[in-house]
């Protein structure tokens, strides 16, 4: 993973973890946020939960050169996250019939994480297959 990459992931994670951080201190004071709020998993409150996965992503991705098992980590990390907002979504659509926009903001920047690891993927895939075509037939 490329500084330049990896800088830009910081980044996200940065404005996820404030998003975070705003929701926590209840400065959302949009109606919608004050019931979203109110809705916990598993007895816990939706912002802490978000405030550990930025911070979880943030150390992995600041560990991806040293501990190549950090980037699977990660994209875990990224997979869970994603299905997680999904359910977040339908749950602000269907159940408590409000949206609050740092909850979106927060799904987005989880979404552009995970679109920019796909396609750092794919991206890796063709170098290799490049790669590849330049040394075949040759001993």
């Amino acid at each position: 993973m490329s500084n330049r990459y990896r800088l830009f992931l910081l980044v996200l994670i940065a404005f996820g973890l404030a998003i975070s951080v705003i929701t926590a201190t209840d400065l959302c004071t949009f109606g919608a946020c004050t019931e979203v709020h109110k809705y916990l998993l598993f007895g816990f409150s939706f912002t802490p939960i978000g405030i550990a996965f930025f911070i979880l992503a943030g150390l992995f991705v600041s560990l991806t050169n040293r501990f190549p098992g950090a980037q699977l980590l990660f994209n875990l990390l990224l997979a869970g996250a994603g299905g997680a907002e999904i359910n977040m979504i339908l749950l602000q659509k269907n159940v408590i019939g409000a949206w609050c926009p740092l909850c979106i903001a927060a799904a987005v920047i989880v979404y552009i994480l995970a679109l920019s690891q796909l396609v750092g993927y794919f991206y890796s895939l063709k170098e290799e297959f490049q790669m590849n075509l330049k040394t075949f037939g040759k001993p």
